[in-house]
């Protein structure tokens, strides 16, 4: 086979920060318009500090208000932006040395300053999907993973009555929840799920764009509809 002179020009470390930043880029494949990313970095712009993660939040100095952080914003945009071509793919897999080239050949010159921006963003890359996600399917297994997190304190609580006549009358789904912690600064907001609203959330879940989750994600999926089945 003919040797592709391009494969010569294509810096090694493109690929290796694409395979290192695959979580992060899964999740900026799921919103292929620039129009619908854009409002949603504006909207995370206008957030109060209760729905803001604590890591993406600058605080107020000499009586100016707090506000989410634009600099790191900024630098997922342009990481976005660095790797579109690559991240916006037609398929998820490239079925040849030659369909690879094509797409990283667009990439521009990679700097340092590219590699320090996807070191951060993959390490905020939980606080950027709570932050930015809505409530739109594509976005319901992003905060299921947001669930997961430790400091979620995520737990399942089945409370019946002790008088069995209420169980037979009431509705079973009013026993059962899930509740969760939201750590905002020097808070704790305390929450909570009851099953009919799990229900939705599953759906949601279900319905989205499973083709495209990273392989942390398919098993948080996984195991949430197993363990709300056994519920």
């Amino acid at each position: 086979e003919q040797f592709d002179a391009r494969l010569a020009r294509l810096d090694p470390r493109i690929l290796l920060m694409a395979h290192n930043g695959q979580d992060l880029l899964s999740w900026l494949r799921l919103c292929p318009s620039d129009a619908d990313f854009t409002s949603s970095i504006e909207i995370a712009m206008s957030k109060a500090e209760m729905e803001c993660p604590v890591d993406l939040w600058v605080s107020g100095v000499a009586g100016r208000p707090g506000r989410p952080d634009e600099q790191k914003l900024s630098m997922l945009s342009n990481l976005r932006a660095y790797l579109h071509k690559f991240i916006f793919r037609v398929m998820d897999h490239f079925d040849s040395l030659t369909e690879a080239i094509e797409v990283f050949v667009h990439v521009d010159v990679l700097t340092d300053d590219i590699q320090q921006q996807l070191s951060l963003c993959n390490e905020l890359r939980l606080a950027f999907m709570e932050l930015l996600d809505g409530s739109g399917e594509s976005s319901a297994p992003a905060r299921l993973i947001q669930l997961m997190l430790p400091n979620r304190q995520a737990r399942w609580v089945v409370e019946l009555p002790q008088d069995a006549q209420l169980i037979d009358s009431a509705d079973q789904a009013d026993f059962i929840r899930l509740e969760y912690e939201v750590p905002r600064a020097a808070t704790v907001i305390k929450q909570q799920q009851n099953l009919s609203q799990l229900l939705d959330f599953q759906s949601a879940i279900v319905l989205s764009q499973t083709t495209q989750h990273s392989a942390e994600m398919q098993a948080a999926i996984d195991g949430f509809v197993a363990h709300l089945a056994w519920i």
